[in-house]
């Protein structure tokens, strides 16, 4: 073997060390990037207020796949939220998380939807969560929810 084959083969080019540290940097961006989304740990309000968009979501869809009336309703003394379709027929329930509480005033308990999708009240539900008070919108139309506060 010669003295250029044996140098060659003794370690990295420059080309390949700037490929590996491009991947490195690449890889640490998008944890870094998905890590600054997260909120922090035990922040349940966040992940709460994104459940109750789903079940919203899932409360219209029920109604249109089944053309009834649909519903979700708010309980302030047990501390949940129960899925109803016509009837007394419960679709599911959810327990608030620990320190969010629905606050007496506002313009909902409920959030209804008619056999086609569309909202039946609109308005604002308000809670009270660890990091203060939050406010659910309830937008007319095809029941789309917003939180502020």
């Amino acid at each position: 073997m010669s003295s250029s084959t044996r140098r060659r083969d003794a370690g990295f080019t420059f080309t390949e060390v700037l490929l590996v540290l491009l991947v490195v940097t690449a890889v640490t961006s998008a944890v870094a990037a998905a890590a600054g989304r997260l909120p922090p740990a035990g922040d349940a309000t966040m992940f709460f207020e994104e459940q109750l968009k789903m079940d919203v979501q899932a409360v219209q869809a029920y109604a249109m796949a089944n053309r009834v009336r649909a519903r979700l309703v708010f309980s302030r003394d047990r501390q949940e939220y129960t899925a109803a379709g016509p009837g007394t027929e419960i679709v599911f329930r959810r327990k608030l998380p620990e320190g969010v509480g629905v606050a007496d005033f506002g313009t909902l308990n409920s959030i209804e939807f008619n056999p086609h999708g569309s909202i039946v009240a609109f308005g604002k539900m308000h809670f009270s969560t660890p990091s203060g008070r939050r406010t659910m919108i309830v937008h007319i139309g095809k029941g789309r929810v917003s939180f502020e506060g």
